[in-house]
């Protein structure tokens, strides 16, 4: 079964009309470096094994990663998972870059397939709104996002607040943002090189020569 729960985010919507909205992936977009999932088998002595469990392709084997993460997790406890995650690294200009759309009045939302605690945490960090990502319980249930979620998602996102899909951009990296990238068109960017551009600090693909008409 796929997802189909409600949007991820917990902390309601403002009272505002935006302008456009913009939704990132985490990891390798907003975060460099080591993945969330490395970050935190990193710190639990479990390098290794993640980096042979991040070799698995297909949905029932990252069901099984997944069901072993999450063996991994609850012992050590949510709060303690999210003290781990100081040590990833967020892409240059990232906080002054959301800033300034938000400032433009572009909303701004993160759609990842990683776990949503660790997407929270990140969200919540850059004062982003609204997340999405994949649930672990307590109970020790797993409630699955897949790269498929993550256009609906967006789209959800959008009519809730009342954005046009023409007013709607991407940003991802990787094979698991391609259909998100793909519905989106002329309103997406793929993350590979990047400039630092010197107004804002908000970095910006090189190999694109494509503005979003109408957002910014």
């Amino acid at each position: 079964m796929r997802s189909n729960r409600p949007l991820g985010d917990q902390r309601g919507l403002k009272l505002h009309r935006w302008k456009a909205l913009v939704v990132f992936d985490l990891d390798g977009t907003l975060l460099r470096g080591p993945t969330v999932c490395e970050v935190l088998a990193e710190s639990l002595g479990r390098l290794e094994r993640m980096r042979q469990l991040e070799r698995f392709a297909s949905d029932q084997e990252l069901r099984t990663a997944r069901e072993e993460m999450a063996r991994w997790y609850l012992p050590v406890g949510l709060a303690r998972l999210r003290e781990f995650l100081d040590g990833a690294r967020l892409a240059p200009g990232t906080t002054n870059g959301l800033a300034l759309l938000r400032a433009h009045g572009v909303a701004v939302g993160i759609a990842s397939i990683t776990w949503s605690f660790a997407v929270e945490h990140f969200a919540r960090l850059l004062d982003v709104e609204h997340w999405e990502g994949t649930v672990l319980e307590e109970s020790g249930e797993i409630r699955h996002v897949w790269p498929e979620d993550k256009a609906p998602w967006v789209r959800r996102l959008a009519q809730r607040l009342e954005v046009p899909w023409e007013r709607t951009a991407a940003v991802g990296d990787s094979t698991g943002d391609q259909q998100m990238l793909e519905q989106l068109a002329s309103r997406c960017l793929s993350v590979a090189n990047f400039l630092l551009s010197s107004r804002a600090g908000f970095t910006i693909p090189v190999q694109t020569s494509r503005r979003w008409p109408g957002i910014l």
